[in-house]
């Protein structure tokens, strides 16, 4: 075993001795029986659900007369969440325990807690996302990130520095990225040549749009993992482009539960991660929840009893199947990620437009370095430009988006800004589409979240 890989494990198991099980144990599940995995899914729910009755007074009188089944349990909404707080909370002190919040750049952010038992595990997750990939821990590793919380900007301190070391780790923020300080980043890639980088969504896309501009042609990792975000279709194929010889593999979770799931081997659809997280889907038509299908995203985490949250409503919309086909590995498919509610347009009528029809008006526009597209609560609509360079427009272009707009959208009010900047949420991450429709979610996509 490399230097690197021997460090990077020795201070895994002596920081959390369960981290580097628990990925070994979900590796494990992942690759056997399906029967396996669905004895211990269902030990693991009975035991979380017999938990969460017995020491919260919300659990206790939401099962009241009932068998501690998930088929009895209420869907947890983050309204329901913040109202009752004190009653989720575990009643039996736990070990580490400490609070966190999802980012909320509008509305209230939601808090909740969590304790060492959770962020031993959960990290425990964070590795198996390499272990399923190729990637070891102690690989070296390039990470494109843009959170305040995760990077300080500046020095980073020399406690930062030393963890870095050990999981031979290299930061780039991606807060700001200029033109020169892309190139710049792209030459690191090419001179450092990491076995995986992981960088958000957004930020990995419109780096590989850089390289593809600029005609630099860029080293293959062995693995990129995007996440903080919805990879859509376009930005996927421009990302491979760039990095032809990587796998390309979208990670999905958030602050509340963690990991919930990650592509394999650069196949689409997100694996989920059964021994840690029990997923649902709610089918807003019927109001019945399933096993499969197309709908909201309820969660719940296996992992967590300090604050146990039960067919928790995360905020966004998927298609859930447990038919794998030809896939390897026993776990659960998202076969699509939506992404969050208010990442869709509302008609007054109150049908959603996907967000990704209009992401994909912009697509193929050169001249066109970032966009974002806001419906505004009077549903009038806004389209954001910034172009590559300033004062840089493309008339036949606007034209074409507009009756792209104008197509599903034919009463809004359009107008078209050119921008110097596009705010990103206070987390760093961009969001391409916005609506502040009363009824479209009103947390951001800032909640979809993986920390390390």
């Amino acid at each position: 075993m490399a230097f690197h890989n021997l460090l990077c494990e020795t201070a895994i198991a002596l920081h959390g001795a369960q981290s580097l099980a628990f990925a070994k144990e979900g590796l494990a599940l992942y690759r056997g029986s399906a029967e396996a995995k669905e004895n211990y899914v269902r030990e693991k729910l009975r035991e979380i659900l017999r938990y969460a009755v017995e020491n919260t007074a919300y659990y206790a009188e939401a099962f009241a007369g009932r068998e501690p089944e998930i088929e009895n349990a209420p869907v947890l909404t983050k309204a329901v969440l913040r109202q009752s707080y004190g009653e989720i909370c575990s009643s039996i002190s736990r070990k580490g325990l400490y609070e966190n919040t999802s980012g909320g750049s509008t509305g209230e952010p939601v808090k909740f807690l969590q304790d060492r038992e959770y962020y031993d595990k959960n990290f425990g997750n964070k590795i198996l996302f390499g272990l399923l990939n190729g990637k070891r821990p102690g690989d070296f590793e390039i990470k494109l990130w843009g959170s305040e919380r995760d990077i300080l900007q500046g020095d980073i301190g020399i406690k930062e520095k030393l963890i870095n070391f050990i999981y031979n780790r290299m930061l780039l923020n991606s807060f700001v990225m200029s033109e020169d300080r892309m190139l710049q980043y792209l030459d690191c890639i090419n001179t450092r040549q990491p076995v995986s980088i992981w960088a958000y969504a957004d930020s990995i896309y419109e780096l590989a749009c850089c390289a593809l501009r600029e005609k630099v042609r860029m080293f293959s990792p062995r693995v990129i993992i995007t996440t903080a975000g919805v990879l859509y279709d376009d930005m996927r194929k421009t990302i491979q482009r760039c990095f032809p010889g990587s796998l390309i593999c979208n990670q999905y979770g958030s602050r509340e539960v963690g990991a919930v799931g990650i592509e394999v081997r650069g196949e689409k659809g997100i694996r989920t991660f059964d021994h840690s997280v029990y997923i649902e889907i709610l089918n807003e038509s019927t109001g019945q929840i399933s096993k499969e299908g197309t709908g909201r995203i309820l969660v719940t985490s296996l992992i967590n009893k300090a604050m146990p949250l039960i067919r928790f409503d995360i905020g966004d919309i998927g298609t859930l199947t447990q038919q794998t086909g030809e896939r390897e590995g026993s776990f659960g498919v998202l076969t699509e990620l939506k992404g969050r509610v208010n990442s869709h347009i509302r008609r007054k009528s109150g049908a959603l437009i996907h967000g990704e029809y209009f992401t994909h008006l912009f697509y193929g526009k050169s001249w066109i370095r970032n966009f974002q597209v806001v419906q505004r609560r009077d549903y009038s609509l806004e389209l954001l430009i910034r172009p590559v360079r300033d004062g840089e427009r493309v008339l036949g272009d606007i034209e074409e988006m507009k009756r792209g707009v104008k197509a599903v959208m034919p009463e809004a009010e359009l107008t078209v800004r050119y921008v110097e900047e596009i705010p990103r949420l206070k987390s760093g991450k961009h969001q391409f589409v916005i609506s502040e429709v009363e009824g479209a979610e009103q947390e951001k996509q800032d909640e979809r979240y993986i920390h390390s």
